[in-house]
């Protein structure tokens, strides 16, 4: 398998910060935030597709710190079961508005074999609060990988303190 080419991986990196860090430029002086959590950990559970055969149980864990009420920075570890079998970190910058989430990041996928490829992740997540502190959010993501998509489909359980 072949590695994507580190100034295409620079290119989209930057395309994503861009995309994350307008609000912040384009925000009213003087607004104010509500209360969020600013660490979160989570564990995630859902499927992994790459086509109508290849697919697999995803199990993951997660961490995100917020910087404030809108944008965050986090880290995933994955593990994908079955006809796909591979590890997966990502690092997702977020952005926050009100229930909704969204993400984009670089990540690393290391398959079985041995061969390790960079990634672009992008996906969204609908928090529904449990209590204060606990969420559960069904999650949408996709990863680019070595020319290819795959969809993951599944639901974060989160703790925030």
């Amino acid at each position: 398998m072949k590695l994507v080419s580190a100034d295409k991986f620079l290119n989209a990196l930057c395309a994503v910060v861009a995309l994350l860090a307008s609000p912040l430029v384009l925000a009213e002086p003087g607004e104010t935030e509500e209360a969020y959590n600013a660490n979160t950990v989570g564990g995630f559970i859902g499927g992994t597709g790459a086509g109508r055969r290849d697919n697999g149980l995803t199990l993951a864990l997660t961490y995100e710190y917020r910087f404030n009420e809108s944008f965050g920075l986090g880290a995933e570890a994955e593990r994908v079961f079955g006809d796909l079998d591979f590890w997966l970190a990502t690092i997702p910058f977020s952005y926050h508005f009100g229930e909704w989430k969204v993400f984009a990041g670089p990540g690393l996928e290391k398959l079985d074999g041995g061969d390790t490829e960079t990634l672009l992740r992008i996906g969204g997540e609908y928090a529904i609060e449990i209590s204060d502190s606990w969420e559960m959010s069904p999650t949408v993501a996709l990863d680019f990988v070595d020319g290819d998509q795959e969809i993951i489909l599944g639901v974060l359980f989160a703790y925030g303190f």
